[in-house]
């Protein structure tokens, strides 16, 4: 027979945090992740103290962009399987395949995700690896781009304030 347990109001649960290195990625940690939230601290998944840090649902779209390279198929393999060989992700010694499906999960905010299986959804001779290089780039270029505009915009409201 199952067992519920007592729903207990006021409780309160500690927020998870994760970070670039959870990933390896050199992108995210340069880039993506200064670019959502300036804060240093300890990660809830790979255990690497004095991070940067974000919550994992602030990844979302970054992650589905990859998800999306995949189709669920029941020959298939994980997406933690796919993430590790296409991409080179969750490279870290504490991220074993439980801890990146946790994580993976808790981006998305679907853990239906992490059960299925999938296969590549593109030509399979392509590169991810260099997909992901060339889109990373254009996403940090266009990040700068946006801070350089916010910078001028800046400078141009101080100039006529003065």
């Amino acid at each position: 027979m199952l067992k519920l347990l007592p729903i207990t109001f006021g409780v309160r649960y500690k927020r998870m945090y994760c970070c670039a290195e959870c990933f390896g990625d050199r992108g995210l940690r340069a880039s993506i992740i200064p670019s959502l939230l300036n804060t240093v601290g300890h990660c809830s998944y790979c255990d690497s103290d004095q991070v940067r840090i974000v919550p994992p649902d602030q990844l979302a779209d970054y992650l589905w962009l990859l998800i999306n390279a995949y189709k669920a198929d029941q020959s298939g393999r994980s997406i933690i399987y796919w993430f590790r060989a296409d991409w080179g992700l969750f490279q870290h010694p504490h991220m074993d395949d439980p801890r990146a499906a946790d994580l993976v999960a808790s981006i998305v905010n679907d853990a239906e995700v992490v059960s299925q299986t999938f296969l590549p959804s593109v030509n399979g001779t392509v590169d991810r690896l260099v997909e992901w290089e060339t889109f990373r780039e254009e996403l940090i270029g266009e990040i700068a781009s946006f801070r350089k505009r916010i910078s001028i915009s800046i400078g141009s409201v101080n100039y006529f304030l003065t």
